[in-house]
């Protein structure tokens, strides 16, 4: 009984400690950070803070390929895949989000100077990019790569407009 009791109010005063500072919100990392520059390094610290305020291509939650910034994707043949992309998407300053912007994000991150980890590991077999149209990106890849999506899952989205 004295259990139950000693967590209840334990309970109630972390409860009403956090009321307390619901205007605040602290977010601690285990992992020093390089940069807030979501394409920089390749680093815990760096990617745990870009996923708030970078979006991907694909999400990868619990394992699982969901759409993010693409509504679907599929091959079009062994070395070829097609992205579609969520309309209405704008960045912050109301600039449209194209398929420009993925083939400058995924560019630019194969090396971004300064970068002491880089991402083109993702990005090794991709052959060529092209924007079909503002909302579909055709990528080609060397040879198959059936984990595309998978490694496109791990590199946030940049605007060109902005990068430029």
């Amino acid at each position: 009984m004295k259990r139950l009791i000693l967590s209840t109010l334990t309970a109630a005063i972390l409860g009403a400690s956090a009321a307390a500072s619901a205007d605040n919100l602290s977010i601690g990392f285990a992992d020093p950070l390089s940069s807030l520059d979501p394409q920089l390094n390749n680093h815990a610290g760096d990617r745990s803070v870009a996923l708030h305020f970078w979006d991907l291509l694909i999400e990868n939650k619990w394992n699982k390929l969901q759409p993010g910034l693409a509504v679907s994707w599929k091959p079009l043949d062994n070395t070829t895949w097609e992205f579609k992309l969520r309309e209405g998407v704008k960045w912050q300053d109301g600039t449209p989000f194209t398929a420009d912007d993925l083939i400058y994000s995924y560019t630019r991150a194969r090396g971004v100077p300064g970068s002491v980890a880089t991402y083109a590991g993702y990005l090794r077999t991709i052959d060529t990019m092209t924007a079909k149209d503002p909302l579909t990106l055709i990528v080609k890849t060397k040879a198959p790569s059936p984990d595309l999506p998978l490694n496109l899952a791990s590199i946030h989205v940049v605007s060109k407009h902005v990068g430029e």
